[in-house]
């Protein structure tokens, strides 16, 4: 788990924090107990009415927040435990509370898309992706993740109904807001492209140009925050673009992945430093 300043509120375990960063503590440390214990904390603060998760766990008190990005925790977590243990038994462990915060997001969705506040990529450099596009990207990548554990627990109509829920929002994503040269007109964004490629909303094929240019643009640097640049490498892998996801990577000027910090200040504004 990550901690951010060491200030305030942020001593806290943040949980779009500690979903982004799931995969590197895994290559650096042996974390299952860990994260089999922040599962739990996840479902003992799920609010009982909602079914949302909060922004941080453990906490003291129900918050019904459910904010994409960092309520997703309460799904990406299980998935990866799943990917990188094969520990089914935390899927089943968590699979109602999964299940009745993806409920809630499918009740509060309009046409397929849901609106609901987040911070979304946050202390991304401007332009920043708005909420409206970047939200029900994770609201489908959720569905698609509920789908592949369904599918390994043996619940076979539970991920028949994942499956179908990712392709109707899928479709409304895909309607609302790319062109017919696959351009996202309504976000021209490295995160827009690289989230919606992570997800499988979009495909490599037509993906590739607009996030390369997205990169280019930029001069060859990352232009995005928490959400974004956790599908910016991967996605630019993804479409067969390793020799950008490198040059990105190996730059020495700011901003750039090996030298950028990203912190609020404890003045209470933030910092990219």
């Amino acid at each position: 788990m990550l901690f951010r300043s060491p200030q305030r509120d942020e001593r806290l375990g943040w949980t779009a924090d500690t979903q982004v960063f799931v995969r590197t503590a895994v290559h650096n440390a042996d974390c299952a107990a860990f994260y089999r214990k922040y599962i739990d904390d996840l479902l003992d603060a799920q609010h009982p009415e909602t079914g949302s998760f909060p922004d941080y766990a453990p906490t003291n008190a129900y918050i019904d927040k459910g904010r994409f990005g960092w309520a997703d925790a309460g799904v990406v977590i299980p998935w990866w435990l799943w990917r990188l243990y094969g520990d089914t038994e935390a899927v089943r462990t968590a699979w109602d509370g999964m299940r009745r915060y993806l409920d809630q997001r499918d009740r509060t969705a309009v046409g397929d898309l849901n609106l609901d506040w987040s911070f979304g990529d946050w202390v991304s450099p401007p332009p920043q992706t708005p909420n409206d596009v970047l939200g029900p990207i994770y609201h489908a990548w959720m569905h698609r993740l509920m789908a592949e554990m369904a599918q390994a627990i043996g619940r076979g109509t539970d991920a028949a109904h994942h499956r179908e829920r990712f392709a109707r929002i899928r479709a409304a994503w895909r309607a609302k807001h790319l062109a017919a040269d696959g351009r996202c007109a309504t976000s021209d964004t490295q995160a827009a492209y690289a989230c919606a490629l992570r997800a499988g909303l979009m495909d490599g094929a037509e993906a590739a140009r607009h996030l390369a240019r997205g990169v280019e643009r930029h001069g060859w640097h990352l232009n995005t925050g928490f959400l974004g640049t956790y599908c910016l490498l991967p996605a630019l892998s993804q479409c067969s673009r390793d020799d950008i996801a490198w040059r990105v990577l190996s730059s020495t000027r700011l901003p750039s992945p090996r030298r950028t910090t990203i912190t609020p200040r404890s003045s209470g504004r933030n910092a990219v430093a």
